[in-house]
């Protein structure tokens, strides 16, 4: 796990994921849903022991015994790329709604890794592989009042990560 070396501390994270070929996957007890071949950004958090390097570490390897939904689709998808903040705070349900901003981003199951909090979802599909300096653009495009709502840190205060897996 060299690429994750760098990664230290608590934060928030996005992978990005491959899936080469239509698949049917049953996601524990959220059913079985049908997933196009794409592109797939999961957002998650890393605030217990460990943080974002043991929770990354955990992502990265396919496991037979899933834990969280991510686990069952990370059994066919390949990890392309992360992207993650090291910081104290939570980013998690901004990232999704951030997300659900990007262009050709489709919000794909209701409740995929967000069945603790009020956001529709945590996995979003694309067609096309997401940009990650589209994503950073559009944090700094974002309305005042938006961003004030969701109190999001200045660019100068939290960095950006991204680190290739592939």
């Amino acid at each position: 796990m060299k690429n994750l070396q760098n990664l230290t501390g608590k934060g928030t994270y996005q992978l990005i994921l491959y899936l080469d070929e239509e698949k049917i996957i049953q996601i524990g007890s959220l059913g079985r849903f049908r997933f196009q071949a794409g592109y797939y950004s999961y957002i998650g958090s890393a605030h217990g022991n460990g943080g974002l390097k043991a929770r990354l570490s955990h992502h990265i390897k396919t496991t037979s015994k899933p834990h969280w939904h991510i686990d069952y689709l990370r059994t066919f998808a390949e990890v392309k790329e992360i992207w993650s903040i090291s910081s104290e705070k939570f980013f998690e349900h901004r990232w999704a709604e951030y997300m659900l901003r990007m262009p050709g981003a489709l919000f794909f199951i209701n409740g995929f890794g967000s069945s603790d909090c009020d956001c529709i979802s945590h996995l979003f599909y694309f067609k096309e592989y997401p940009s990650f300096e589209s994503f950073q653009n559009l944090i700094d495009k974002l309305p005042v009042d938006f961003k004030s709502k969701l109190e999001l840190p200045l660019k100068s205060e939290l960095k950006l990560n991204q680190t290739n897996i592939a």
